[in-house]
Formats: structure tokens, C-alpha cells, sequence
């Protein structure tokens, strides 16, 4: 191998070792989710697990200590709620229409959300409601909803 052939294999291989390192930092600034985008993607997987009737995969999110409209519902109470509003509805969809997130630290926030949901036996809605749901999270490494109220 002559001389300028083992520098441009230095140089190239400089390189690749920079651009290497370089891969490593962005990657590694990148795994942590921001705590906000994190809380959405929560809410987000507990509507679709509503919408396809999945409530094991909606109360993995559910804390155990959850305290639902003022004291009415617990974890267990909110389970039965749920399996209920599933079972009398063949199809549910829920659509939000606004979503605000209020961070506290990195640990707590409160999620309000305007939703319209329906439900029914087909693909047109037999029953619909218009909500507001104000919702408690704690974030111990994942979001849990610790609380929640609801109207309409």
C-alpha cells in the first residue's frame, strides 16, 4: 500500500469514527422522550385501546390508586365501567377535539380534554356525547392516571 493510499485510509477512517461518535450523542439525546410528548402518546394508545376494546391494555396506564369523579369510581369501579360501555357498544370511537397538558416538575401534569364520543351496534352511531375530561397523571419512569373527572 503506498504512502497516500494508507493517509486517505486514515482520514477515512477518522472519519468514520467521528461520524460514529457523532451517531452515538444524537442517538443518546434522543431516547428520552420529552415528559409532554410521552403523556400524549399515553393518552393516545388509551383511546385506541378503548376504541378496539382492549381494557387490559387501557388499566396498564390506570394507577392503582385511582380516584375517579370526586370519589364515585376506584381502579376496580372504573374497570367495570369500562368493560360495561364496551359491551353495550359494538363499535366505540372517540374523537378529541383539544387537548391541553399541564406540566408540573417532570413528575406530575393534568391533562384536559374535549372529547366527542359514540358508540353503538354498526357503523352509525346509536348514542354520542360531548365531554370534558379533566384527568391527574404521575410520571414514576411512565404516565399513570392517578385521577379524573368527566361531565356531559
Amino acid at each position: 500500500m503506498n504512502h497516500e493510499a494508507r493517509c486517505l485510509d486514515s482520514r477515512t477512517g477518522k472519519f468514520s469514527l467521528i461520524l460514529s461518535l457523532f451517531m452515538l450523542v444524537m442517538v443518546a439525546g434522543c431516547d428520552r422522550t420529552p415528559p409532554e410528548k410521552a403523556l400524549r402518546n399515553t393518552i393516545t394508545t388509551m383511546i385506541e385501546a378503548s376504541e378496539a376494546h382492549k381494557i387490559g391494555t387501557l388499566m396498564k396506564h390506570v394507577d392503582a390508586d385511582f380516584d375517579g369523579q370526586n370519589g364515585e369510581y376506584d381502579r376496580k369501579q372504573l374497570y367495570s365501567f369500562l368493560r360495561f360501555l364496551i359491551l353495550r357498544n359494538a363499535v366505540i370511537h372517540v374523537l378529541v377535539t383539544d387537548t391541553r397538558i399541564e406540566l408540573r416538575k417532570t413528575q406530575y401534569a393534568t391533562a384536559t380534554l374535549k372529547v366527542l364520543l359514540t358508540g353503538g351496534a354498526g357503523l352509525i352511531p346509536e348514542r354520542g356525547r360531548q365531554m370534558t375530561i379533566v384527568t391527574g397523571w404521575r410520571n414514576d419512569g411512565d404516565w399513570k392516571l392517578v385521577n379524573a373527572t368527566w361531565d356531559g
